[in-house]
């Protein structure tokens, strides 16, 4: 087994006798740009699981839970959240602690990210918003890399818009032994928004990071992670934590041990949306070069050899002033402008594009 971070295992914690209310915000209207749970939904952040438990118990009028994935009757996830708090606990040894996952911007758009829509729950919590703040950074590459750099954001600044309760509840899965646990509709689910507004990314890789604050200095913080019915994790699962102080701040794979505990370590992902504009190329589609009027050089509405052979053609000249048709990029906001020269970016840009079928 490898080394886990901090979990909730169903230990009991200390809560507030006095909560802090919390006002909540009306979001503006974004579209969905993302989810790190769904492939097929990009409103879907990943956590309900259905109004049944694989028991059998329904789930409170109206809602839905959030149970531990099993893919037999005798091996399941072991884990419903990971620490994810921004400060200290009731042990009172508790450090910081820091999740990053990562996501793509696909060429050849741009997006204008308005929020990022993080989950967590803290057992026990009542009618009022148990989370006061979120922190959020975007870096160019994993967070372990030294090479990585922040383009966006720090862990300082409080990005909270509004904290929204779901009628989703975390449980642990109730199959599975050697103790299966009975669903309790004590960890509600809160939708925590944070306001990106001021991020445009260009194509290319990142990866968020962010961690959570609690109205009550002494709670903790749990965040599930992406939960599939029927499957241990994600494909491509590569979250991380970052745990300061007794782990010396290294950042760390993270993962469910599962259960029984002969099962192996799986790579978990933390479900995460974000919402925004997408901001396109310039009109049509760049590499629809050529194909129909009366020199078979203008837009046809098809991506093919025509346009591919057009292309290096003009870009074997590499004189706008003679044949302008592979001057398509360079200049502009998102560098897919022509800019009177013919060069490798132009050369760059056709390719990728022609690749993409776009």
């Amino acid at each position: 087994m490898t080394l886990q971070t901090p979990i909730h295992s169903g230990r009991a914690l200390a809560h507030a006798t006095a909560a802090v209310s919390l006002v909540l915000t009306s979001l503006a209207s974004a579209a969905p740009l993302f989810s790190n749970g769904s492939t097929t939904d990009r409103t879907d952040p990943g956590i309900a699981t259905g109004a049944i438990t694989t028991s059998g118990v329904a789930a409170p009028a109206g809602a839905q839970w959030s149970e531990t994935a099993s893919v037999s009757p005798t091996l399941a996830n072991g884990i419903a959240g990971f620490s994810c708090n921004n400060a200290g606990g009731a042990s009172g040894i508790e450090q910081p602690f820091l999740f990053a996952d990562d996501f793509q911007v696909d060429f050849p758009n741009v997006w204008n990210i308005s929020t990022a829509s993080f989950y967590a729950y803290q057992p026990g919590a009542g009618a009022a918003a148990p989370f006061d703040g979120v922190f959020v950074r975007i870096l160019n590459g994993p967070p372990q890399f030294a090479t990585s750099t922040p383009v966006f954001g720090d862990l300082t600044t409080n990005r909270l818009i509004s904290v929204t309760p779901l009628n989703i509840y975390r449980v642990f899965n109730t199959v599975v032994g050697p103790a299966p646990v009975a669903p309790l509709a004590d960890r509600r689910l809160w939708r925590i928004d944070a306001d990106l507004s001021s991020l445009s990314l260009s194509p290319g890789s990142y990866w968020i990071e962010w961690q959570v604050r609690a109205t009550n200095p002494d709670a903790e913080v749990f965040c599930p992670p992406v939960t599939i019915a029927g499957s241990r994790g994600k494909a491509g699962a590569n979250a991380q934590q970052l745990r300061a102080g007794l782990l010396g701040g290294s950042w760390i794979a993270l993962v469910d041990l599962g259960k029984p505990s002969s099962a192996s370590d799986v790579p978990q992902d933390i479900p995460f949306l974000l919402s925004g504009e997408i901001i396109g190329p310039p009109p049509g589609c760049l590499a629809d070069i050529a194909g129909s009027g009366p020199l078979g050089r203008d837009p046809d509405g098809v991506i093919d050899g025509t346009d591919f052979v057009a292309f290096i053609n003009s870009y074997g000249v590499a004189d706008p002033t003679i044949d302008p048709l592979a001057d398509v990029a360079g200049a502009g906001p998102i560098g897919l402008t022509p800019d009177g020269i013919i060069d490798g970016a132009d050369f760059i840009a056709f390719i990728n594009a022609f690749a993409a079928g776009c």
